[in-house]
C-alpha cells in the first residue's frame, strides 16, 4: 500500500547532500544559474526572466523509501524555455508522452511501423534565425501535405532542435520527426531516402540542400527490456537547446553561459511551437488528454515517470546552498 505523502515526516536541517540516482540535480542547478546570469542585463525583459531563472528549483521534496530511493513531490520551476533544468524536465515528460501516444496508437494499429526523420537546413547567423525557424515549420507543413506522404505517413512527432557553432558563431535549426508508417511501407507506398531530400529542397526552396537522414527505429540494445517504441520516444525526446552547446564547466567546477549564444536563441524560439503532433498520433494524444509540454503552467514535476509513487517512510527537503554549490537538506 502507497503511503499518502501528507501524512509522512518531513526531515530537514540534517546537512545531508542531495544524491538522487536519477538526475544530478547539483550540475543541473549550476548550470541554470550559469544561464540566469547570461540574461542578467538591466533591460527589464532579461532581468526578469533572470531572477526567475536564478530561483528555480532552490527547494526540492522528495518522497523516500525505506532503501533510499528518491521521487520528487513538490518544487518551484521556473519553466524558462533557456532553463537547463526545466529543459531537462520537458524532455522526461516528452519521452514518456511520445512512448504512451505510440504504445496507444500500437493497440489499436499493431502493425505501426517507426522511422525516425531528420530535416536539416543550411546554418544561419543570429538575425536570421526567428524567420528560418517560421520558415522550417511552415515547410514542414508542406511536406505532411504532399499527396504521397499522405499516402505513406499515418502519423508523425516532430521535434526541433536549434545547436549552437562556437567556431562559426551560427546556429542550425533542425527538426528530429517520428514517423508512423504501415507495415506496407517498404512494399506499396515507399518514399527513398533521395525522395525524401527532392520533397524536402521542395518544401523548403532551397535546392542547395545535400542531405536528409531516414532511418527505421530498433530497440536500443544497451537497454535491458528495450523496445522500438521506447528507442523512438528516445531519439525524439529531446529539447529545442542544448545547454552543452553554450554552457561550459570552469575549472573550479562553476559553469558559465556564452551570453550572446543564450539571448540569440532565447528571441529564436520565442512564441514558435516547438514540438507537434500530428495525424494518428496527434488522435491519440487527445485521447489520453495529455498535458501541452509547452504550456506556461506545465507540471513539471510530475512528468510521467513509470511509477508515480513509491512506498515513501518520509518526505526530505533540500534547499540550495549558494555557498557550498550543493543542495542541502
Amino acid at each position: 500500500m502507497t503511503i499518502v505523502y501528507q501524512d509522512l515526516p518531513v526531515i530537514h536541517g540534517t546537512g545531508e547532500i542531495l544524491k538522487d540516482s536519477k538526475t544530478d540535480w547539483r550540475v543541473l542547478k549550476l548550470k541554470t544559474v550559469a544561464v540566469s546570469k547570461a540574461f542578467d542585463q538591466p533591460e527589464k525583459y532579461w532581468l526578469g526572466r533572470s531572477q526567475r531563472m536564478f530561483d528555480c528549483g532552490s527547494t526540492l521534496e522528495f518522497a523516500v523509501d525505506p532503501h533510499g530511493n528518491k521521487r520528487l513531490i513538490r518544487a518551484l520551476f521556473c519553466r524558462d524555455r533557456m532553463c537547463p533544468s526545466c529543459q531537462r524536465r520537458r524532455s522526461m515528460a516528452i519521452f514518456h508522452q511520445v512512448k504512451a501516444v505510440c504504445q496507444s496508437a500500437q493497440k489499436e494499429n499493431p502493425t505501426l511501423k517507426y522511422l525516425l526523420l531528420t530535416l536539416t537546413v543550411p546554418n544561419i547567423k543570429a538575425d536570421r534565425l526567428s524567420d528560418e525557424v517560421k520558415h522550417l515549420t511552415k515547410s514542414f507543413d508542406r511536406l505532411m501535405k504532399r499527396a504521397e506522404v499522405k499516402r505513406s505517413v499515418k502519423g508523425f512527432f516532430r521535434a526541433l532542435e536549434v545547436t549552437y557553432s562556437g567556431k562559426r558563431d551560427d546556429y542550425h535549426p533542425h527538426f528530429h520527426v517520428l514517423l508512423a508508417v504501415p507495415s506496407n511501407y517498404f512494399t506499396k507506398n515507399y518514399i527513398n531516402q533521395n525522395r525524401w531530400l527532392e520533397l524536402w529542397r521542395e518544401v523548403t526552396r532551397y535546392p542547395e540542400i545535400t542531405q536528409v537522414d531516414i532511418r527505421k527505429i530498433k530497440p536500443n540494445r544497451k537497454r535491458e527490456g528495450s523496445s522500438s517504441i521506447e528507442s523512438a520516444a528516445a531519439e525524439v525526446g529531446k529539447y529545442a537547446t542544448k545547454p552543452s552547446n553554450y554552457v561550459c564547466e570552469l575549472p573550479d567546477g562553476n559553469y558559465i553561459a556564452h551570453a550572446k549564444a543564450v539571448k540569440d536563441l532565447a528571441l529564436g524560439i520565442r512564441n514558435k511551437r516547438l514540438i507537434a503532433f500530428g495525424g494518428i498520433l496527434k488522435e491519440h494524444h487527445k485521447l489520453l488528454n495529455l498535458q501541452d509540454v509547452e504550456s506556461d503552467s506545465v507540471d513539471l514535476v510530475h512528468v510521467g515517470e513509470e511509477n508515480d509513487t513509491i512506498e515513501a517512510v518520509m518526505v526530505q527537503v533540500f534547499r540550495w546552498n549558494v555557498g557550498l554549490r550543493q543542495y542541502v537538506n
